[in-house]
């Protein structure tokens, strides 16, 4: 599952959705796994990814009711991490050496973050079926945490 990342001129500069299939059987901490991933243009970096990968953590919660969904990088990209910690991601410090890249290689050591359900739910302010809330960066919200990103409207 997965969707374009596109600039409101409608230029398509990435994309960003699920990614499943060969994680089922390598060995990495909490594999089988959802993983969260990304690809966008290098002149885009550390703008329009977040949001795009917000909506993707939101379709897994909401939609998919996934537990957890995991996102892996090479401890090297400091890009990608920090996508991880703005969408509320935390460093598991499970790091482990990638399967697909030979001993060695400057990419191989790889950092594994994880949102889980409950961790989603407490920073998004859902749970609060036909509730409208506008929420404004540190204001309570009613789910009692101080909420850093805006939603109009919390549940169904």
């Amino acid at each position: 599952m997965g969707g374009g990342v596109k600039r409101a001129s409608g230029e398509f500069i990435g994309i960003s959705g699920f990614e499943t299939p060969w994680l089922v059987t390598v060995e990495i901490p909490h594999a089988p796994l959802t993983e969260i991933a990304w690809r966008i243009l290098a002149a885009d970096w550390g703008r329009a990814m977040p949001e795009a990968a917000r909506r993707v953590l939101q379709f897994a919660f909401e939609e998919l009711a996934l537990d957890a969904v995991y996102a892996f990088t090479a401890q090297v990209n400091m890009p990608s991490q920090r996508v991880m910690i703005k969408v509320g991601m935390r460093n598991t410090g499970e790091d482990f050496n990638h399967p697909k890249l030979e001993s060695g290689h400057e990419l191989e050591r790889h950092c594994l973050y994880v949102l889980t359900k409950e961790r989603w739910l407490a920073t998004n302010c859902l749970g609060f079926p036909g509730q409208a809330v506008e929420l404004i960066a540190a204001q309570p919200c009613p789910c009692g945490e101080s909420c850093s990103n805006v939603r109009i409207f919390c549940g169904e």
